[in-house]
C-alpha cells in the first residue's frame, strides 16, 4: 500500500502516526502508530499502545510501550514464524484495524 492510502485510513482511526519505513517505489513496509487514548506522559516520554501496520495493511498491536515523539523504531517481520516484531517483542495481529486496500472495503 501506498502512504496516501494508509494515511487517510489511519487518520479515519484517529491513532498518531509515528514513523514509516519504506520499501523501494512508494510502497509502505511499516506504519507505526501510536494510540492516542492509552498515552500517559513522563519526562519527554510517552507510555502507552503501539499499532503497526504492515505492507498488507494488517494491524499488529503492542500494549503499554515506551518511547520518545520522534524517536526510530525497531520493526521486523519474521518470515519463519510469521509474526511482526518491534523493538525485539512479538506483537499481536489486530485484524479489527485492518486498512483496506485501495478497491477493497
Amino acid at each position: 500500500m501506498t502512504i496516501k492510502e494508509m494515511e487517510e485510513q489511519i487518520d479515519v482511526l484517529n491513532l498518531d502516526k509515528l514513523e514509516v519505513k519504506m520499501k523501494k517505489g512508494r510502497q509502505v513496509h511499516f506504519f507505526v502508530c501510536g494510540d492516542p487514548e492509552s498515552y500517559e506522559e513522563s519526562d519527554g516520554k510517552y507510555y502507552g499502545n503501539l499499532i503497526v501496520f504492515d505492507e498488507k495493511g494488517r494491524a499488529w498491536t503492542l500494549a503499554k510501550q515506551k518511547w520518545e515523539k520522534g524517536g526510530s523504531f525497531d520493526v521486523h517481520f519474521d518470515k519463519y514464524t510469521g509474526v511482526l516484531f518491534l523493538k525485539g517483542f512479538k506483537m499481536s495481529r489486530y485484524p479489527n484495524l485492518d486498512l483496506a486496500e485501495e478497491g477493497g472495503k
